[in-house]
Formats: C-alpha cells, structure tokens, sequence
C-alpha cells in the first residue's frame, strides 16, 4: 500500500491527491447515509402502510357493524309491517263483516217496515228513520277507521322507502 501512496505522490501533486483523498472520503460517506436513509425511509413506509392497514381494518369493521345494523332494523321495519298489513287485513274484512251485517239488518228492517205499513201500523217512519241513522252511524265510524288505516299504511311504506334507501 505504501508503494502505492508513493507512486500517487510522486505523479500527482499533493493538492490533487488530497482532493482525491477528499472526494473517496464524502463518497463513502455520503453513500453510508444513503444506504441509512433508505433504511429509514423504508421504516416509515413499513409504519404507514401498516396505519393504514389499521385504520382500513377499523373502518371496514365499523362499516360491516353499521350494516348489520340497518339490517336487522329493516328486518325489523319489515315484520312490523307485514303485522300491521295483517292487522289491517283482519280489521278491514271485520269492518266489511260489520257493513254487510248492518246491510243485511237495513234490508231486513224495509221489509218489517213493507210489512207494517201493509198491515197499517203505526209509527213506521220512527223505525226507519232509527234504522236509518244507525246505519248513517256505522258507516261515518267505519269510514273514520278505514281512513286512519289507510294513512296508517300510507305512514309505514314510506318509512320502510326511507329506510331501503
């Protein structure tokens, strides 16, 4: 080695050879840094990626949560609405049940009444007019009802479009 130095010494001037010597001594270094500064990089790049990881891995857990959560609510929004379809069912045949009955007493009562009136009764108007007023009753009451049922049923298919969207 020092046959070396003496050869380099001897062709080139100190100046240039301290240049030299300069020039190899930043290279290594600046190549150390540099191979450190990769590792650094590299480390930061490996923490990021595995934060974001996490947080992708949180989020998509609080999303499946929030899914089966609306879910189930729907699920529930749904039975409750077929219950109270059936609800409404049962009551709209037990109103139409109750109109054909109250049909069927009217049509019953003309015919007393044709009767009475052929026999010269007294007080046929009265019964009629009864009649007439109770069955005038019954049908405001079974209006009333079939008009909350329908707004009833109008009310939970839009919450269960609301709740679909």
């Amino acid at each position: 080695m020092w046959t070396v130095y003496k050869l380099l010494m001897d062709s080139l001037s100190p100046r240039t050879f301290l240049v030299l010597v300069l020039a190899a001594i930043l290279a290594v270094s600046h190549g150390i840094a540099y191979q450190k500064g990769k590792e650094v990089i590299r480390t930061e790049q490996a923490e990021q990626r595995t934060a974001l990881a996490q947080e992708t891995l949180r989020l998509s857990e609080l999303n499946r949560a929030n899914e089966q959560s609306i879910q189930s609510k729907l699920q529930k929004d749904r039975a409750e609405y077929a219950n109270a379809k059936k609800i409404n069912l049962a009551l709209a045949d037990s109103l139409g049940q109750r109109l054909r009955d109250l049909q069927a007493e009217l049509d019953n009562s003309e015919a007393r009444a044709d009767s009475a009136a052929g026999s010269g009764a007294n007080g046929q108007g009265s019964i009629e007019y009864q009649l007439l007023g109770n069955c005038a009753g019954n049908l405001v009451a079974l209006s009333t009802v079939a008009q909350k049922l329908a707004d009833q049923v109008v009310g939970l298919q839009n919450y269960i479009k609301s709740v679909q969207q």
